[in-house]
C-alpha cells in the first residue's frame, strides 16, 4: 500500500514526517487497542524510529550519487512503496519537480545487472532487445530510474509480450531465479520487465541423501514452477508473474493493482490462457538458445565471485500474510512463549522440510520486529546467513554457484519437453 508525503527542507523534518506516515499506515484498522497491545506496539515503534532515522540519513547521502542535473535540486515528494521492510530499510520512490522519478533500494543491484547481461546474451540471437532503465550503484544501496510503462496495448502486441515472457521464463529457469510474482514484473511498452531479481542463483535447500519426501521438493526446485512466474495449485489468490493477480486485494493488504500484464484500451487484461502458443514458442526459443550459450552465461558468474544473494526460505507473499496476522489484536493477547510457538507452527506447516531451530528462531524474531524475514548466502559458501549476514547453519549441499552450473549443464531436449508440459498444466489447470 502506498503512502505519500511532501519532502520538507530539513532532513530531520523529513525523518519525522516519514516515520509518522509509517506509523499511521500500520495503525490503520486498529481503532481500539488494549493497554498491553499499546505497550508492545510502542516498543516496536521506538525501535523502528531509530532504524528509520538511520535509513533516511542514508538516503540523504545516497542522493549525492545521482546525476548532477537531479541532485542539485531537492526532491518534491516521496512515496513509501509498501515493500518488504528489512531492519528498518525499505524501498521508496523520490520524485523531482522536473518529473524525474527514482526508486532507492537499500541493497546492491548486481542481481538485476546479471539478469540484464543474461537477457542480452539470450535475446540477441532471437532479435530481442529488452528495454533497460538507468541503475546507479552507491555505498548505501542503488538508485533505479522509473520506467514510464504503458500497459495498454493491442492483441498483436500482447502476443509478442507472451512470446517475450516465454523467453524470460526460460532465462529465469536457467539462472535459478525465483520470486517472480506479479509485484516483481511489470509490463513496459509491451515487454515483461523484471524489477526485482534478488532471488537469483537459488541453491537447493535439501540434502540429496535425505528421505523420499525430498524427491518432490527437489523436483519442484529444479522446475519452471520454482520461478513463481507460473500459477501454482496451492495458491488460491494466484500472485504469480503470469497469473491474473486475483489476490491484489487479499487479506495481507499489501498488493497494488496489477501492472504485470498488458491490458486492452477497455482496461481488461490479456490473460496468458489466451496466448499459450506464443508463451510456449518463446520458452522453447529461449531454452534452445540457452543450450547454445551456456558458457557465455557461466562467464557472468566467474568461479572467483563471492557475492551476496538473498535466499528464499519461503515465498515473500507468505511472510507478508504472516506479518499481517501478527498485527492482529488476538495475537498480542498470547503470552510471549505462546507467540513464538504459534509462529513456529505456521512456519513448519508451510514447509515441513525447514525445521532447523536457528532458522525458525530467526524467522520468528524478524516477524515480531515488524520485518519480512530475510536470509542471505554467499555464492561460493554452504552456509545460510541471517539478516546481519552472520552464519546461522550449514544449509546447502551445493553452493549456489555450483548448483547453478550443474543445473545449466543438465538442460537438454527431454527436460525442455518436461518443462513445457508443466507450463501447459500450470496455465490451463491453475489460472
Amino acid at each position: 500500500m502506498t503512502i505519500k508525503a511532501n519532502v520538507p527542507k530539513s532532513v530531520s523534518e523529513w525523518i519525522h514526517d516519514f516515520h509518522s506516515l509509517r506509523r499511521q499506515h500500520r495503525l490503520r484498522g486498529f481503532p481500539s487497542l488494549d493497554k498491553d497491545y499499546i505497550v508492545s506496539l510502542s516498543r516496536l515503534q521506538k525501535d523502528e524510529e531509530v532504524l528509520t532515522e538511520n535509513f533516511v540519513k542514508n538516503i540523504a547521502s545516497a542522493i549525492e550519487h545521482l546525476p548532477a542535473d537531479i541532485r542539485t535540486n531537492p526532491p518534491s515528494s516521496m512515496i513509501d512503496l509498501g515493500g518488504d521492510a528489512h531492519q528498518g530499510a525499505f524501498p521508496i520512490l523520490l520524485q523531482w519537480p522536473n518529473g524525474s522519478r527514482w526508486i532507492f533500494k537499500p541493497r546492491s543491484a548486481w542481481p538485476e545487472l546479471a539478469l540484464r547481461k543474461a537477457l542480452k546474451i539470450i535475446g540477441e540471437p532471437l532479435g530481442l532487445n529488452w528495454p533497460e532503465h538507468n541503475i546507479t550503484e552507491c555505498p548505501q544501496g542503488s538508485w533505479w530510474q522509473v520506467l514510464n510503462n504503458d500497459i495498454t496495448t493491442t492483441p498483436e502486441k500482447a502476443a509478442f509480450f507472451y512470446f517475450a515472457s516465454g523467453v524470460l521464463l526460460a532465462c529465469a529457469y536457467a539462472l535459478r531465479l525465483s520470486d517472480l510474482n506479479h509485484e516483481n514484473i511489470i509490463s513496459v511498452d509491451g515487454w515483461p520487465h523484471v524489477i526485482d531479481a534478488e532471488f537469483i542463483l537459488q541453491p537447493s535447500l535439501i540434502n540429496l541423501k535425505n528421505s523420499e519426501q525430498n524427491v518432490e521438493q527437489r523436483w519442484f526446485e529444479n522446475s519452471v514452477l520454482s520461478t513463481l512466474m507460473l500459477p501454482l495449485p496451492y495458491r488460491q489468490d494466484d500472485p504469480s508473474g503470469l497469473g491474473n493477480a486475483k489476490g491484489s486485494n487479499n487479506a495481507c493488504g499489501r498488493w497494488t493493482p496489477s501492472k504485470h500484464l498488458p491490458k486492452s484500451i477497455y482496461g481488461c487484461e490479456y490473460p496468458a490462457l489466451d496466448y499459450i502458443p506464443e508463451l510456449l514458442d518463446g520458452f522453447s526459443a529461449g531454452y534452445k538458445t540457452i543450450q547454445n550459450v551456456k558458457n557465455k552465461l557461466i562467464e557472468i558468474f566467474p568461479s572467483n565471485i563471492n557475492s551476496l544473494i538473498r535466499i528464499a526460505m519461503r515465498p515473500t507473499v507468505f511472510y507478508a500474510e504472516q506479518e499481517k496476522w501478527l498485527w492482529q489484536k488476538a495475537f498480542f493477547e498470547l503470552s510471549s512463549k505462546n507467540r513464538h510457538s504459534a509462529i513456529y507452527e505456521k512456519l513448519i506447516n508451510s514447509q515441513p522440510k525447514i525445521r532447523h531451530l536457528s532458522i525458525l528462531k530467526s524467522e520468528s524474531s524478524q516477524l515480531l520486529s515488524g520485518s519480512i524475514p530475510i536470509f542471505y548466502a554467499m555464492t561460493n559458501k554452504h552456509y545460510l546467513l541471517g539478516p546481519e549476514k552472520l552464519p546461522l547453519c550449514r544449509t546447502f549441499p551445493l553452493t549456489p554457484l555450483k548448483a547453478f552450473k550443474l543445473h545449466l549443464q543438465s538442460l537438454c531436449d527431454s527436460d525442455l519437453k518436461e518443462q513445457t508440459s508443466l507450463i501447459k498444466l500450470s496455465i490451463i489447470g491453475f489460472s
